[in-house]
């Protein structure tokens, strides 16, 4: 099947703040924080399985009882002898354990910590930079080195961190977590401590400072501080006494009275606590300050800082922020350096680096993105094209647009209602319309009714129109043909389904004044069938080649695309229904001197000429066909699988195909066989293409009596027929309930009528949606369905997107599924 593309372009800006009120978080004494300590585990299902490092050491059992060692198991050399009970690895090193004791090997297998501890836990929080060891119901702490972190002597031992050397401890089983800077306890008792990587914030006696390697960078004064990052205020719902976060605290807000201020982590106070509010935008990682109405910026990845002395200050993504004042506007990158001076009514950054649109006494300029000014500005406005042409801008002067470059040179006059871009092309209009290139090369003078675009998967080519008749505007610029054909359109396929995209070649028939038809390529530009047929009518596509059902005066015959016949023009009739390439005989059935018959691509004739009527129901080459006054089952070599009589075969699905007598049904396999019993059903009488259904509905509005509208309705609302294959709801998945075909056909009919009456001769409605919008039709989700490239909703109306939108295909009827909703 062919390939549907969905391009969505999703342009998503935050601006998150997190702001902690002024005072010391509440929190309850007791219980260990988000150190995350747990026993190293000793899995089952690890017994069987080495443990092996880099170097080829791992971990190995042996022995009746099974004991563990490690060796290396490259060389088979042992590297530690196997007694022990249990060995397991975690970052690099080895937890031994031999009875109910622990110790430790290094990544060389060679022992730094006796096994003589009671339990070893890691500290899988904070990196797993640390192990808690316990001896005599006492705990302390190691590095991965087995190097002393803390004396084993503690209760308990709540975080250790061999990064930053602090330490959090109980004492006793009640006392209040103490932190601890190498192996000496902090001189200060604190309440409350945050943790982070580079530091603790610490609460004592209601007041705040912050503490680094033992010293107190930011003293105890402070009503309040915080880290600003609203990913660590879920500590305000904690019962802890302490909090531990992985991450640094680069700077800190501290509240003091009332009043704000900004320190760094090392202690230095980057804004006094003399402000109103400092506000955190943790994904741009900049604070903004806010004192007595006015405000500034502070830069946490430059360190850059402005005076809180502007009436705004907002950012417009991760690049820079405008800053206003006496409403004028200014830009600063987030270095601090100014880009764009206090001097503006407006400063926009626009698109992805493609500069700054400027507005000065009223009226627009353009600067690029360090601020040089590439358009004056002199205009009313002025707005740059959304994807093909960068460096052209649309600027608009005496209420007329036109189009300039970087230079301000004119490449499309500035005398337009309106300008925009389309695919490689600028078109222009006031009235008519015209096209134009990059460089202002006129490609279409303004005379022109419609410019429309290839709807053509990745295709160059636009379609002027004038008087009813359509042109072709091609490759480099060129007008290939000025308006003179009746129609440029798709043929459908070998399934009759037809869609824009292809397997390489795109091919567009083209109907001219005459009558006369050729074949258009559009990614070559190129006529490559000449406009001298009669007639063009199917295609389809093998290895790279499509091939065409054609006519010229009353006779058909098969063409490829490069006008080269495959099959003489001698028949009465040709069609592909069915054709199917990958069959060792691709076979389509003909009609010669009023008989039916079945030829290959060789022109072979493979079923005489004899029928009656006759029509391919299937890939595999199986036919009904018809001699005197019914149908019967053929195959591809003329041999009758099962005589009938049948008033019609349905399309084979699979190997099973219904047929149908006298009202009666039975499933036929396709080698002939009934594998049902007869049941009282009619065949679907529908439409085997979506434009028959649609043109169709357009001749029932038209009319003036209501025939066309209810034949209209029966066939496009499912039979007996359509409804054994159809057996859950499209929409939601579910088993259909009971369905009534006559009531479904009646509640098609009467909806129709309301709006033929009410909408479709009315001045609101835009039938053009219905009549001159293609629709194309995909096999999507298990289904053939319809799909538009513009205007989904038939002319905005909900009758006709219900009825037409999610029409689908079934054993070779269109059908509307407007009864599933």
């Amino acid at each position: 099947m062919k390939r549907i593309k969905t391009f969505l372009l999703c342009m998503i800006t935050f601006s998150v703040f997190a702001q902690v009120p002024p005072e010391i978080p509440d929190y309850d004494a007791g219980g260990s924080g988000y150190g995350g300590m747990g026993d190293i585990p000793v899995r089952e299902s690890d017994s069987d399985r080495p443990s092996r490092s880099r170097n080829s050491l791992g971990a190995f059992r042996q022995g009746k009882d099974k004991k563990w060692g490690i060796k290396n198991h490259a060389t088979d050399v042992v590297v530690l002898a196997p007694e022990y009970d249990y060995i397991t690895s975690t970052d690099g090193i080895y937890i031994l354990k031999k009875g109910v004791k622990y110790g430790i090997a290094s990544k060389e297998a060679t022992i730094i910590l006796p096994v003589v501890y009671d339990s070893i836990m890691t500290n899988s929080y904070i990196n797993g930079n640390s192990l808690q060891i316990k001896k005599n119901g006492k705990w302390g702490s190691i590095d991965f080195n087995a190097e002393q972190l803390l004396p084993v002597k503690f209760f308990e031992v709540l975080y250790s961190d061999a990064g930053n050397g602090l330490s959090v401890v109980k004492e006793k089983k009640d006392d209040a977590p103490k932190a601890y800077f190498g192996d000496k306890k902090y001189k200060r008792e604190l309440q409350r401590m945050y943790v982070f990587s580079n530091g603790v914030i610490g609460a004592s006696k209601g007041k705040m400072g912050f503490i680094k390697d033992g010293a107190e960078l930011i003293p105890f004064e402070y009503d309040s501080i915080y880290s600003g990052n609203p990913n660590d205020g879920w500590h305000k719902k904690s019962k802890k006494s302490y909090v531990a976060f992985k991450r640094a605290a680069p700077n800190l807000i501290v509240i003091k009275n009332g009043k704000y201020g900004l320190a760094d982590a090392n202690g230095n106070i980057l804004y006094a606590p003399a402000h109103d509010k400092i506000t955190y935008d943790y994904l741009r990682k900049i604070y903004i300050i806010t004192k007595d109405k006015k405000s500034g910026v502070y830069f946490e990845a430059s360190k850059a800082k402005t005076d809180v002395a502007y009436d705004e200050v907002y950012t417009d993504g991760a690049q820079f922020v405008t800053l206003k004042n006496n409403k004028k506007q200014g830009i600063i990158d987030y270095k601090g350096n100014w880009i764009l001076p206090l001097e503006y009514d407006k400063a926009t950054v626009m698109g992805f680096n493609d500069g700054f649109r400027i507005v000065k006494d009223g009226k627009a300029g353009w600067t690029d993105m360090a601020g040089q000014i590439i358009v004056q500005p002199i205009y009313e406005d002025i707005d740059d094209f959304n994807f093909s042409f960068k460096g052209l801008y649309v600027v608009t002067k005496d209420g007329k647009k036109g189009g300039i470059n970087r230079q301000s040179n004119v490449i499309v006059p500035v005398e337009f209602e309106v300008i925009y871009e389309q695919d490689n092309y600028i078109i222009a209009k006031n009235k008519k319309y015209g096209v134009y290139a990059a460089d202002g090369t006129v490609v279409a003078k303004p005379i022109y009714d419609f410019i429309r675009r290839s709807e053509t998967e990745k295709s160059p080519i636009l379609k002027p129109e004038l008087d009813g008749l359509v042109g072709i505007i091609g490759k480099e610029n060129k007008m290939l043909y000025e308006p003179q054909f009746v129609k440029i359109d798709y043929l459908h396929d070998e399934h009759l389904l037809v869609n824009p995209f292809n397997n390489g070649s795109a091919y567009r028939r083209v109907q001219d004044k005459n009558n006369k038809y050729g074949l258009f390529e559009e990614y070559t530009a190129t006529m490559t069938v000449p406009v001298v047929y009669d007639g063009i009518y199917q295609k389809s596509e093998a290895n790279r080649t499509t091939y065409f059902v054609a006519k010229k005066g009353k006779k058909f015959g098969v063409i490829d695309g490069r006008n080269q016949t495959i099959i003489p023009f001698e028949y009465d009739s040709i069609n592909f229904n069915h054709l199917h390439f990958e069959t060792t005989d691709a076979q389509i059935v003909a009609v010669k001197n009023g008989k039916f018959g079945v030829i290959n691509f060789k022109n072979h004739v493979v079923v005489p000429f004899e029928y009656k009527g006759m029509a391919k129901i299937s890939d595999n080459n199986l036919y009904m066909a018809k001699k005197k006054g019914a149908y019967m089952l053929v195959d591809g070599n003329n041999k009758v699988l099962n005589p009938g009589p049948f008033d019609h075969i349905a399309q084979f699905e699979g190997d099973k195909a219904l047929t149908f007598y006298n009202g009666e049904m039975r499933v036929i396999h396709n080698d002939g066989a009934f594998v049902s019993k007869a049941i009282t059903m009619q065949p679907h009488n529908g439409y085997t293409t979506f434009d028959e259904l649609k043109f169709a509905l357009v001749e029932a509005l038209d009319s003036k009596d209501d025939a066309l509208l209810r034949d209209f309705a029966a066939k496009v609302a499912p039979s007996e027929h359509i409804l054994y294959f159809v057996k859950q709801n499209l929409f939601n998945k579910n088993p259909l309930a009971y369905t009534d075909p006559a009531y479904i056909k009646q509640r098609y009919l009467t909806d129709l009528q309301k709006f033929k009456r009410s909408d479709w001769g009315g001045k609101y409605y835009n039938r053009e949606s219905l009549t001159d919008v293609p629709d194309f039709t995909i096999y999507r989700e298990g289904y053939v369905t319809v799909v538009r490239t513009q205007d989904h909703a038939y002319g905005d109306t909900r009758l006709m997107e219900n009825l037409l939108r999610h029409a689908v295909k079934i054993n070779g009827y269109w059908i509307s599924t407007y009864f599933m909703t």
